[in-house]
């Protein structure tokens, strides 16, 4: 599930757009209602008359700033002091933050716990007995495809628009330390550049930890988590779904649950919280190009 932790992150003006784009899946201005000046006025045949500050303080006030819920009634109110629930909307809350996010803010954190949240849940439906291996054994390898889509994504949402930190990466990468150019190839290679970059990114096996600690240091100066057992077991057992299908380099088959499955996404949950809380923790200012000694070539 999407967490509300992760939306208290947000910078008030992100807090203030899932905000309102809750607000507004909620909630319309009473102007198409029926109106009759002898029964008082507004009809409110779609339930209210509810007022912005007390429905956002109701359902935002262990979430967002204060400030921002203060801001965004304020405005809300300038439209319209009392406002009515939605046209047959009888259920006008939703459990999931993710289903009411704004896409321009679902970054590849919350994409990630969504994933999830949908792999487990699939593994938790009723289904044949005779179809449970295979099934169980595609979503446990998703697990750990979603982990790689997610260190992936949130290196190139950051190195993309970040140019001192795609600066950094360039001149710290060894991939890059090992290229060799003429001088009159040098501005065709500055041109090309990002799209090296994405290509190096795209290519990289982000399951492979330890290499993609290497990119994570080599552009944000920062260390990953320590990956746990059952995370590195998962892997191991990823290796073994997607080339051997399920089986060991033994031979043996392997077998896998709903509590693998589940137990698997926790730990998958925990490392990308740890990464996402050091990439939200970056400083502004851009950080020293630090020439070090080139590491071990990447596997790509």
């Amino acid at each position: 599930m999407v967490t509300a932790g992760k939306v208290k992150k947000l910078p008030e003006g992100q807090q203030i757009d899932v905000m309102r784009a809750w607000f507004e899946s909620q909630f319309d201005p009473p102007d198409e209602l029926p109106y009759d000046s002898s029964e008082g006025g507004y009809q409110w045949i779609w339930g209210g008359p509810f007022e912005p500050l007390d429905e956002l303080q109701a359902e935002f006030e262990s979430i967002a700033s204060q400030e921002a819920i203060e801001t965004l009634a304020s405005e809300l109110s300038d439209i319209s002091w009392t406002w009515s629930g939605k046209p047959d909307d009888r259920d006008r809350y939703y459990d999931d933050i993710r289903r009411w996010v704004p896409e321009h803010i679902r970054d590849p954190y919350m994409v990630l716990t969504a994933t999830l949240a949908q792999i487990e849940d699939t593994a938790k439906r009723h289904r044949a007995k005779t179809d449970d291996g295979i099934v169980y054994r595609l979503l446990f390898a998703n697990v750990i495809t979603a982990l790689e889509t997610y260190l992936g994504d949130a290196f190139a949402a950051i190195i993309f628009k970040r140019r001192d930190l795609f600066e950094r990466f360039v001149h710290n990468s060894s991939y890059f330390q090992n290229q060799k150019i003429n001088l009159n190839e040098i501005f065709t290679r500055v041109q090309t550049l990002e799209a090296e970059v994405r290509s190096l990114i795209s290519r990289n096996l982000w399951h492979q930890l330890q290499d993609a600690e290497k990119l994570y240091r080599q552009a944000f100066g920062i260390k990953l988590p320590e990956p746990s057992q059952i995370l590195r077991d998962g892997i191991r057992d990823r290796h073994d779904i997607v080339h051997r299908n399920g089986k060991t380099t033994a031979g043996v088959m392997g077998s896998w649950g709903v509590d693998q499955i589940a137990a698997l996404r926790k730990e998958v949950e925990e490392y990308a919280n740890g990464v996402d809380y050091m990439l939200i923790e970056l400083p502004d200012s851009p950080l020293p190009s630090t020439p070090s000694v080139p590491d071990e070539p990447i596997k790509i």
